[in-house]
């Protein structure tokens, strides 16, 4: 690893991060993941030999958002930082924000209308991917590459009045679209035919109920076996940007799981298989 890419992975504090999570795991008896053989096509950026595909190949992914204490009582904007867990709840990888002075104040005035830098690191530290999020007024735009900067496919909001609505791309082609309601927390991923090829939600049948005491975790399912590497990174960097775009504290939606308050609510009730 570089001494320019150590000194951001010290920027972004990821050690207390790998460490946090780690801590968590320590003492838990969990049945081994299933993973998928993920279809590979000629014209792919990632194949299976890639260190990004043992994160991919998982048919479920857990995201928990990490949230800091300054955010939440003080409203001021942090860097964004999430882990990676599989459905039994290992820690398969992390998605931290770069973090610079510059990025500080922008992210202060700009809130969830600003540029960003994202690094997708394994457990070990390296980086496997990265995500840029230019900025933007209205319509949003991700895009996800290899760590050595190769273009792996983007996503783009679709400005509607009362839908969510984004389009997904490998090399510039549309192979998947989002649509759903105005308050909808369930984000279908559908192809140009309406199949249902993965979604990203808060239905966490078959995961493992104390994953859910925290807030800011969801779901992102990737269970079609036609979907290949490339198809399932670009999944992952809409998460991040629903995430971002509507749920993060300052998107005016408060998160994927709102922190609770007493009284609780119905959500607590959610029945987890």
């Amino acid at each position: 690893m570089s001494k320019k890419f150590e000194s951001r992975i010290n920027r972004i504090n990821i050690n207390n991060l790998i460490e946090r999570n780690t801590k968590r795991s320590e003492g838990k008896d969990v049945p081994d993941t299933k993973v998928q053989q993920v279809i590979q096509q000629p014209f792919e950026v990632l194949n299976r030999y890639y260190p990004a595909a043992q994160i991919l190949q998982n048919p479920t992914l857990v995201v928990a958002r990490q949230l800091e204490m300054l955010n939440i009582f003080l409203g001021f904007e942090q860097a964004n930082k999430y882990a990676l867990l599989d459905p039994n709840g290992n820690c398969v990888g992390y998605v931290a924000e770069e973090e610079s002075f510059a990025s500080t104040i922008l992210r202060q005035l700009f809130r969830t209308h600003r540029k960003f830098n994202a690094m997708i690191i394994d457990l070990e530290g390296q980086l496997i991917l990265k995500i840029r999020r230019p900025f933007a007024w209205i319509n949003s735009r991700i895009f996800i590459s290899t760590s050595e900067e190769h273009l792996i496919g983007e996503v783009h909001q679709q400005w509607h009045l009362w839908r969510r609505r984004y389009n997904l791309f490998i090399n510039r082609k549309q192979f998947a679209r989002i649509d759903t309601g105005f308050l909808s927390w369930d984000f279908n991923i559908e192809d140009e035919l309406g199949s249902i090829l993965g979604s990203v939600n808060r239905n966490f049948s078959g995961i493992a109920r104390e994953l859910f005491t925290d807030t800011g975790k969801y779901v992102i399912r990737m269970d079609s076996r036609e979907l290949t590497f490339d198809q399932r990174a670009v999944i992952l960097a809409a998460a991040i940007s629903i995430d971002f775009d509507y749920f993060s504290r300052h998107s005016g939606n408060g998160g994927f799981l709102p922190i609770p308050f007493i009284g609780g609510s119905d959500d607590a009730d959610d029945e987890i298989d």
